[in-house]
């Protein structure tokens, strides 16, 4: 587990190459394997369903992600409100663009009211543990929203910029912990 971002963000990683922020992780995990087989995201898209294949026709944003890989996203999200109560869960890298592939991995920001404990970190590590790709999760704070939001060019900023929110409301400035 490492520090990632100008913000100070939290990075935890899935078992796999590190990516923004995520350290490998190879713990055991819950059971988010079946919402995986739930005909959406990048299974489906290599199946000839929706997915990869529709989100790359352009756009950015909410219009990029194909509704496959949006609902995945959200499922995901579910995954990690079940261990936590965030305030909110982002999608944002490849997935949010429409540019992921079936190497791609999944890049979530999830923001927490305050700095997560270990215990709490191994079990979002657990959460996403049985996906079938790669899952990159950065934990961040209200303040840590706040730094990506005062810093657009860094690379918080970047990531807050592209991302999709898939669960909850992005926390204003008023609410900085």
């Amino acid at each position: 587990m490492r520090e990632a971002g100008a913000a100070g963000a939290a990075g935890v990683g899935r078992a796999g190459e590190g990516g923004p922020g995520g350290a490998a992780a190879s713990r055991g995990g819950s059971g988010i394997e079946a919402a995986s087989r739930g005909g959406s995201g990048i299974e489906a898209a290599s199946r000839g369903g929706s997915g990869i294949e529709a989100a790359s026709r352009g756009g950015s944003g909410a219009e990029a992600a194909s509704r496959g890989e949006l609902a995945f996203a959200r499922r995901l999200a579910r995954s990690l409100v079940a261990e936590c109560d965030p305030l909110a869960v982002l999608l944002f890298g490849s997935w949010a663009k429409g540019t992921a592939n079936v190497h791609s991995d999944v890049d979530l920001v999830v923001v927490l009211r305050e700095r997560p404990s270990p215990m709490l970190r191994a079990a979002l590590e657990d959460a996403v543990h049985g996906v079938p790709m790669h899952v990159d999760l950065l934990l961040w704070t209200p303040a840590d929203v706040e730094a990506a939001r005062a810093d657009p060019a860094g690379f918080a900023g970047s990531v807050l910029s592209g991302a999709i929110v898939v669960h909850g409301l992005l926390p204003s400035a008023s609410e900085r912990s």
